[in-house]
């Protein structure tokens, strides 16, 4: 009988292999590549990987990246740690579940980015990883063949999906100047884009929607986009109360659309402290959906989480909420023992990317 039983298993035809295989989440599949060589030869395939991407949204959970560091300027002591976005969530687990970081013979980290399943890491020496933390596989980006300013106040990246091509890509731009340096991970190489236009000077944090990153510009208080699709920059105006020279604003996605986290009279953290959440209904209409106020232990909104709720946290307690903005209800998530400025969520989900 269990002969019968191998002959029967072994006729399984591949498709449907492939059928099962591409449901499962990432841990499991990582081991099933070594249960023999055909299975790992179709787990590694770049057309079952973007498959399994396409397929299994409900097997690879959110997660949340957690990046803190002791001070703004302690760039030797940065750690990161990846923990499933749980309506459980709780800061104070988090302590001895730190990542190895990879490149660390680069120096230092600069920037980090998240875009989906990807990490980007940029260095202070200007190196650029781009790394899966799921699958503990990472490439280093070589460096650009072009000039330009190696300066961290005048030269700002990007890191987005383009779903057009199904590419990764990496955007640098220089103050002040006319081009645009573009990376592609599938060919592996950058190029470099002309255009007719000073660059911006924006803020290091973006996010990327739909194929566009974008950025917030300082100077002129409007929101910097690139299409990665058709290498096309877009400007999109914010309503006068947004405008404001009195406000802090910061980008977030929510749901695939553009959000706009913002706060008035940070500075000096008075009764009057405000957090207001926008998004953008089409280009240039914004759409407040709620306001908080420090009364409500607001410091700072780290990132949303898949339930809808806000992560925040109290800039003078240094506890780590979760707010509900169906009923306006505040969840303790732990305490942190660093400045909630040194302390940054993004969300990130899980995929055999680089693999």
């Amino acid at each position: 009988m269990r002969a019968e039983g191998r002959r029967c298993s072994d006729h399984i035809p591949s498709d449907l292999h492939t059928e099962i295989l591409i449901w499962l989440p990432v841990k499991s599949l990582m081991r099933f590549t070594s249960v023999s060589k055909s299975w790992q030869s179709l787990i590694k395939d770049s057309t079952f990987i973007a498959s399994h991407r396409r397929t299994a949204p409900s097997s690879r959970k959110q997660s949340l990246l957690v990046r803190k560091r002791e001070s703004r300027w302690d760039v030797f002591n940065i750690c990161i740690s990846i923990h499933y976005d749980s309506n459980d969530f709780n800061y104070e687990n988090l302590e001895d579940m730190d990542l190895e970081i990879p490149g660390e013979i680069l120096g230092p980290v600069y920037s980090l980015y998240t875009c989906y399943e990807l990490v980007c890491l940029v260095y202070y020496d200007f190196n650029i990883i781009i790394w899966n933390p799921s699958i503990n596989k990472f490439i280093t980006l070589p460096k650009p063949d072009h000039g330009g300013c190696s300066c961290h106040f005048s030269t700002h990246f990007g890191f987005g999906f383009d779903p057009k091509t199904n590419d990764y890509k990496v955007v640098r731009t220089h103050l002040g100047s006319y081009s645009v340096e573009i990376f592609s991970l599938n060919t592996g190489s950058w190029r470099q884009v002309d255009y007719e236009i000073l660059c911006f000077s924006v803020a290091d944090q973006h996010i990327c929607v739909n194929g566009v990153i974008y950025w917030i510009d300082g100077f002129v208080r409007n929101i910097m986009g690139f299409d990665l699709g058709d290498d096309e920059f877009l400007q999109i105006s914010l309503c006068t109360e947004l405008g404001s020279a009195l406000n802090t604003l910061e980008l977030a996605e929510l749901r695939e659309s553009i959000c706009i986290i913002q706060y008035r009279n940070r500075i000096g953290f008075t009764d009057k402290q405000l957090c207001s959440i926008w998004v953008m209904e089409e280009p240039g209409v914004f759409l407040k959906l709620m306001t908080i106020s420090s009364a409500e232990c607001l410091g700072r909104a780290l990132c949303f989480k898949a339930n809808g709720e806000i992560l925040t946290a109290c800039l003078d307690k240094r506890l780590v909420y979760s707010y509900d903005p169906s009923n306006s209800q505040l969840s303790y998530c732990g305490s942190i023992s660093i400045d909630d400025y040194y302390l940054e969520l993004n969300t990130y989900v899980e995929s055999l990317v680089l693999l």
